[in-house]
């Protein structure tokens, strides 16, 4: 029995300036304390890396230019591929309290350290689809699917929110 999920590959060339993948959001409404993101990591035919990491950049014309924060976790290719080759994992990543303000652009950015990505072997970032949390806009059939957005959720806090 075979698989699919379709992803976007992250290549080692994708971590130097300019970043290439990278997903762009913003806080429509009311700023927000950031503390982790939930990310859907595809790990395709034992890529080389020593930790996988997430990042949060201010936006610069629609890519990501000056970095915010760094997560305060890793994991290492062990933790996440286990025993297969290939893996599909749900990741989260914390972050010290960052503060987005409403309006305002940012980009997530898977980061591996140690990494060589191939069209080979490489780790990907899975697109929401065939389950698009985002719809707007979209065409829901495959033929688009590269189209969709970057599987991930922010976890933390609206600003002015009381616990």
């Amino acid at each position: 029995m075979t698989w699919r999920m379709i992803g976007k590959p992250i290549l080692t060339a994708d971590l130097t300036a300019p970043i290439g993948v990278s997903q762009k959001f913003s806080k429509p409404s009311g700023g927000m304390i950031v503390t982790g993101a939930q990310v859907g990591v595809i790990l395709y035919n034992d890529p080389a890396f020593t930790s996988l990491s997430a990042r949060i950049y201010s936006d610069s014309a629609g890519s990501p230019k000056v970095l915010l924060a760094t997560s305060t976790n890793s994991y290492t290719k062990a933790e996440l591929l286990e025993v297969e080759d290939h893996a599909l994992k749900f990741t989260g990543f914390s972050f010290n309290s960052v503060p987005l303000q409403s309006g305002v652009s940012y980009h997530l950015v898977l980061f591996p350290s140690g990494y060589t990505g191939t069209d080979a072997s490489h780790i990907a970032w899975r697109m929401s689809y065939p389950d698009p949390q985002y719809q707007t806009g979209l065409t829901l059939d495959a033929a688009h699917a590269d189209n969709h957005h970057l599987e991930f959720s922010l976890l933390g806090k609206s600003l002015g929110a009381t616990e």
